[in-house]
């Protein structure tokens, strides 16, 4: 009845969502599934959250926009709010709708602010589909025109390398390549744009003295560093931001999902030397610009992730989690590759290269997504069904998770 007004952006799954209640949404033939994406990695309380809703309904209620040159009470509790949360000395922010537009903004005041061009990004990496961002996606292979002086360097993968090098050693030795790549750049660069955890990319996790040896060669380059935690922020890995975990201060910090509760809120925050030499220079105009329901989701998230001590459940829940996925892979049913880092977590399908065919579901990876959404479970993969990412929400059981892995281990063994 509806075909013929979609237009078909992705490849769209069967069932058509109806409802849905804490970490399982209804389709509208009322099959039950449980969410392994927490939609798209950005209901972090999962769906229907009571207190969510009576803060959303009660901020509805005030006001929900504003004109961009007026401030409300709950953008500023906001501000405050994110300020306690991150480093010292980073005390100003913005709120903005999309990780994409947030990213649009870093770069923008980050080169305003160096007064250079040059964007280093990571090659697997992955920040949005408007232009300065898609030139930074994927290596800007997508990207029309790709915006010029962006410059990408490699990503260590040790579980898909082979070499003989630790993790450690492998890091050392991809961060001699990226300093290789930008000797002749010196001068040109504004700014390094780093994902903790490449998520599109192939949930890659680098070693954290890969991460530190690029803020050092930030700093070879007089160049700011942004840090994209568009997945990872806001309690995803444990911590509040997932910089944290390896010993690096950023000079900007970009946030997204989680922070709107699957309601588009986006954060810039910056170190106060940068605002302040910004303020007044360079002026910022959006429509959906610190709206006054973003900053009472925004208040809401930091607040209840505290009181409710979210940050320790999400390293104990994950932990539990990886455990269940190695203890799988153990039985040798072509899982490998089991990481994670709290509740961000992912798997590869051991498989040889497979046959292109027309359709996805000739591919293993493709085929088990479907098996498992006839089993009542919703998960995404990548790398053409290689590479399976598991970002639940917070809220999810033991029990649940229990449940995922009886019914993997039974498609598994199907497929």
């Amino acid at each position: 009845r509806f075909q013929k007004y979609i237009f078909g952006a992705a490849p769209y799954r069967d069932p058509v969502v109806a409802s849905g209640l804490g970490n399982f949404f209804v389709d509208v033939d009322g099959n039950k599934y449980l969410d392994l994406s927490s939609g798209q990695f950005c209901l972090a309380l999962g769906y229907s959250n009571t207190a969510f809703e009576i803060a959303v309904i009660k901020q509805f209620k005030k006001i929900i926009h504003t004109n961009t040159l007026y401030l409300s009470e709950p953008v500023l509790a906001a501000f405050k709010a994110l300020a306690s949360i991150l480093p010292a000395g980073m005390n100003k922010s913005i709120l903005l709708s999309t990780g994409a537009e947030a990213i649009e903004f870093a770069l923008r005041n980050a080169k305003f602010y160096s007064g250079k061009e040059g964007v280093v990004a990571l090659e697997h990496g992955y920040h949005g589909l408007t232009l300065a961002a898609q030139s930074i996606t994927s290596g800007g292979k997508y990207a029309r025109p790709k915006v010029p002086k962006t410059f990408i360097i490699p990503v260590p993968d040790y579980p898909n390398y082979s070499g003989g090098l630790t993790n450690k050693a492998l890091a050392a030795a991809y961060l001699k390549k990226a300093e290789k790549t930008l000797a002749a750049q010196q001068g040109q660069i504004a700014v390094f744009v780093i994902e903790p955890i490449l998520s599109a990319g192939g949930m890659i996790f680098p070693a954290k003295e890969y991460f530190q040896g690029l803020a050092q060669l930030a700093k070879k380059h007089k160049a700011l560093l942004v840090v994209d935690e568009s997945q990872t922020g806001f309690g995803r890995t444990g911590k509040w931001f997932a910089f944290e975990h390896f010993g690096i201060m950023p000079d900007i910090v970009v946030g997204a999902k989680a922070a709107g509760l699957g309601l588009p809120v986006s954060v810039v925050a910056m170190k106060d030397k940068i605002a302040n030499a910004l303020e007044g220079r360079l002026m910022h105009f959006s429509s959906h610009q610190n709206d006054p329901i973003q900053g009472a989701v925004l208040e809401f998230v930091i607040k209840y992730l505290t009181v409710n001590k979210f940050l320790g459940k999400i390293r104990r829940r994950g932990e539990y989690f990886l455990r269940q996925l190695e203890r799988l892979a153990e039985k040798q049913l072509g899982l490998i590759n089991p990481r994670g880092l709290g509740l961000m977590l992912a798997f590869d399908l051991k498989l040889s290269d497979p046959p292109v065919r027309a359709q996805n579901d000739y591919l293993p990876g493709q085929k088990l997504i479907s098996m498992l959404e006839k089993k009542g479970v919703a998960i995404q993969a990548i790398n053409r069904g290689r590479t399976f990412r598991i970002l639940p929400s917070y809220a999810i059981t033991e029990s649940e998770i229990d449940l995922f892995i009886k019914k993997l281990e039974e498609a598994l063994r199907e497929l």
